[in-house]
């Protein structure tokens, strides 16, 4: 294919950029879930988090929290990547499916 036949499209690196960041709070929750499974007691003793009733669900959310963080960097990352080595040409139809095998490397 040509250049052009895909113009550079800031569509398609804005969607990649918010995937990442989404697939780093989906790894964060999803790990955090059953570290809280396998050990809800580290997160009391070594946490302090006695008092937390529904201490799953407060796994889940900072999992989810600190998986959004190291999403946005990762984001960068991987969009500049994406970006510069195809010049933003790569339709977003073929970034998924790369960003779905990392997913499930990580997983």
């Amino acid at each position: 294919m040509s250049d052009q036949e895909h113009p550079p499209s800031a569509k398609m690196l804005i969607a990649t950029a918010g995937s990442a960041i989404v697939a780093g709070g989906i790894i964060g929750g999803v790990t955090n879930a059953i570290n809280g499974v396998v050990s809800p007691e580290h997160f009391r003793v070594n946490l302090r988090w006695e008092e937390i009733e529904a201490i799953w669900r407060a796994i889940v959310a900072v999992g989810v929290f600190q998986g959004l963080i190291s999403g946005i960097f990762f984001a960068v990352v991987f969009t500049l990547v994406v970006g510069i080595s195809t010049r933003a040409r790569c339709p977003f139809s073929e970034v998924l499916p790369t960003l779905l095998k990392i997913i499930a490397a990580i997983l």
